[in-house]
């Protein structure tokens, strides 16, 4: 019988940041989402998530918007980690989640957010989401601020 090829290897070697570099990771129930949303509906939204996620969330037809609003709430979670803002009281609504025109999903930082981790010495450099069987996962890779001034790439805004 041939292997199996569609399997990965054990051996294959594994993905390691750049040093200084920092991970986050969050995973997403959907269903405690969708409960939070027929409990409290627009007071849920309004304080969790910018416009813009509302308006991305609104386009899917439900119960499609609760996994998008998951998805969220995990990159949201995984971003403090990995940006060490957990201790910092920022808003939520401070970290948004962008879709650049390609679609990859980006993460822009606003107020309170975007300087502590600059103070902090991080900014966001790729995102991913995921959603499936009823959870929504989230990994923020965060890079070291460079000691030249701030680029556009750090998408950061103030409000």
């Amino acid at each position: 019988m041939p292997p199996d090829t569609h399997r990965p290897s054990l051996n294959a070697p594994h993905v390691t940041p750049p040093t200084g570099w920092r991970v986050g990771v969050d995973l997403a129930n959907v269903a405690t989402v969708r409960e939070a949303l027929a409990q409290f509906d627009r007071r849920y939204v309004d304080r969790i998530y910018t416009a813009q996620e509302q308006r991305d969330a609104a386009a899917r037809p439900p119960p499609h918007d609760a996994d998008a609003l998951a998805a969220r709430w995990a990159a949201k979670e995984a971003a403090l980690k990995a940006l060490d803002l957990c201790d910092s009281g920022v808003n939520l609504r401070d970290i948004e989640v962008h879709r650049a025109p390609d679609g990859a999903p980006t993460l822009l930082l606003h107020g309170r957010a975007a300087e502590t981790a600059r103070m902090r010495g991080w900014q966001p450099a790729s995102l991913s989401l995921s959603h499936d069987a009823g959870f929504a996962i989230a990994v923020v890779l965060a890079r070291p601020w460079p000691t030249s001034e701030p680029t556009d790439s750090f998408h950061a805004t103030s409000k």
